[in-house]
């Protein structure tokens, strides 16, 4: 529940050592709710003019980006001692292993002088954890980036537009007498453009959907190409359905967009399905 795992009144750097030791450990003893820690209160959402989001911008794929985490913007945080989010974001897009977070150039301070942080990444599902914590006594006021999300988009080819999407979850914000901060977490999404046509695309016209727009069955047909599988990703980029045909029933879905992603002999596709 608190930072300060050897209860010596003090955040730092041992504490964090020890969160990361024990990432996901949990004590048999302790009778609390976890999943109360697992949200951000209705009044965070309804009251705050304090956004956290991922400041995202249009790449290419294969790109290596670079995103800014912004909080606060037309007005600046007051007072604020430690931070702890969730970001979301779509694992289709990212190769695995290249997620990273630096915490330079940051209004919260100088990492290691003035604030210590740490961060957990959960690739399979598309989620990273981040904390923040003054460990000089004094909280900070600001507005701006506090930290640089860095990843490198998947090479794969995007026969459509796609949207990447973020979206920051689960914010607790303290000042320095453990009261509440309201911080309100938002959505972004950064635009995916395919590289310089080449003749690798010329394999993606081998792969038909039809229909589309889909308001029963969607079929899949492959002329020359072994297709090992099939996803459904919602328009967040998460994974909802696994295909193993080369058709699909789309009946039971709400309408919307979708992505069918295909996993073929020469590579990944990614083809937009409108669901009516």
């Amino acid at each position: 529940k608190y930072a300060d795992c050897d209860g010596n009144g003090i955040v730092d750097t041992p504490d964090r050592d020890v969160i990361l030791s024990n990432w996901k450990e949990t004590n048999e003893l302790w009778e609390g709710d976890i999943n109360a820690f697992n949200h951000t209160p209705i009044s965070a959402l309804t009251l705050s003019t304090n956004p956290l989001f991922v400041d995202a911008h249009d790449v290419e794929e294969g790109e290596e980006a670079v995103f800014d985490l912004v909080l606060g913007s037309e007005s600046e945080v007051e007072n604020l001692y430690g931070l702890a989010f969730i970001v979301r974001y779509d694992p289709a897009a990212v190769v695995s292993g290249s997620l990273g977070i630096s915490f330079d150039n940051s209004w919260f301070g100088t990492e290691g002088e003035d604030f210590i942080a740490i961060y957990k990444n959960d690739a399979e599902n598309g989620r990273i954890a981040i904390g923040m914590t003054r460990i000089d006594g004094n909280p900070i006021s600001g507005a701006g980036a506090i930290a640089q999300l860095s990843i490198t988009i998947e090479d794969v080819i995007f026969r459509d537009d796609y949207l990447m999407f973020f979206d920051v979850q689960n914010i607790r914000a303290l000042n320095e007498q453990e009261q509440e901060l309201l911080i309100a977490g938002q959505q972004s999404r950064a635009s995916v453009s395919p590289r310089v046509a080449t003749n690798t695309t010329d394999w993606g016209r081998q792969i038909v959907v039809f229909p589309n727009p889909v308001t029963g069955v969607l079929n899949i047909q492959s002329r020359g190409l072994t297709i090992n599988s099939f996803d459904i990703l919602n328009i967040e980029g998460l994974r909802i359905k696994s295909v193993e045909n080369p058709t699909v029933d789309m009946r039971s879905f709400a309408p919307g967009i979708y992505f069918l992603r295909i996993n073929s002999s020469k590579g990944v596709l990614y083809k937009k399905i409108i669901k009516q």
